[in-house]
């Protein structure tokens, strides 16, 4: 989970999966995403400037979650963002929780939307 202190005083924070255990199993190849490198976007950042040129920025909010997964990836919760999902409807959820050998509650879970973490997120999207 990542945390993060907006200007306004507010706390925000991020689920996100852990994309360095994925590496096990995916290759460079099929995990890959163009990415456009710190380097260039200075250096373009520097021509618009110097010709004058204005610049507009957009966010998509959600994005992840409008790209379908095409595979099968399971994810496994715990701890707090499983109590989180049972507070949202403990009697839908509760019956699948079950147990890790530390007698932990744990719940794995079939994704069916990209998640922001996953490596082939930003490919599905």
């Amino acid at each position: 989970m990542f945390l993060k202190q907006k200007c306004n005083g507010r706390v925000k924070r991020r689920y996100c999966a852990d994309g360095r255990k994925q590496r096990l199993w995916k290759s460079k190849k099929d995990s890959a995403s163009p990415t456009v490198s710190i380097g260039v976007v200075f250096i373009t950042a520097v021509i618009e400037s110097m010709k004058g040129r204005e610049v507009d920025v957009h966010d998509i909010p959600g994005a992840f979650l409008m790209a379908n997964i095409d595979e099968l990836i399971f994810m496994l919760l715990s701890r707090e963002l499983l109590e989180t999902l049972l507070k949202s409807n403990r009697e839908l959820y509760s019956k699948y929780a079950t147990l890790n050998p530390c007698r932990n509650k744990i719940l794995y879970i079939l994704l069916k939307k990209a998640l922001y973490g996953c490596l082939q997120s930003a490919m599905h999207f």
